[in-house]
């Protein structure tokens, strides 16, 4: 179990690294960069221990880790005055699936070499299950996101409206 926290932990710090990098890129507000750190390092922290701790499949920890980034970027965005995309996107970020899509192109060169027809199966086997793993990650992150947005409607058009002195 400590393993586990050490490595969710790991990752966690891998993942806010990251996510600085990518809403760095998109020139926020410098006061937002630390809360976009803290969503990616509880989203990547939570799907890795969901994975290793309860055996998960990838794309339901990613589902849920997105859902959670989302309520919290959600929450963060309130307080803080800002678009929760702002927040919210460059923390999802660091859970794209890079390997699963990078082994399926490298899986569909093989397929256009292979001469075997035994290979050529293997190989179709490895593209749609490769493919199939990074559609699904894909679309658990823009699903598990939405959530919060489509729970908190109208909430979501006033938070970065000033509140009126009464």
């Amino acid at each position: 179990m400590i393993h586990t926290i050490l490595y969710s932990l790991n990752e966690a710090l891998f993942a806010a690294i990251a996510a600085v990098g990518f809403a760095l890129i998109s020139d926020p507000p410098k006061r937002l960069i630390i809360f976009t750190a803290i969503l990616a390092a509880t989203g990547r922290g939570c799907r890795y221990f969901l994975i290793v701790q309860y055996g998960i499949g990838i794309s339901t920890a990613t589902l849920i880790a997105a859902v959670i980034i989302g309520f919290l970027g959600l929450y963060m965005a309130n307080k803080l005055r800002c678009s929760m995309e702002v927040v919210s996107f460059p923390a999802l970020l660091p859970m794209i699936p890079g390997l699963y899509a990078y082994e399926t192109i490298l899986s569909i060169v093989k397929y256009s070499q292979a001469a075997a027809i035994a290979d050529k199966q293997e190989i179709i086997i490895s593209i749609f299950d490769n493919g199939i793993t990074t559609l699904s990650i894909i679309t658990a992150l823009a699903v598990g996101v939405t959530i919060p947005l489509l729970v908190f409607y109208e909430k979501s058009f006033t938070m970065t409206r000033k509140k009126k002195a009464k």
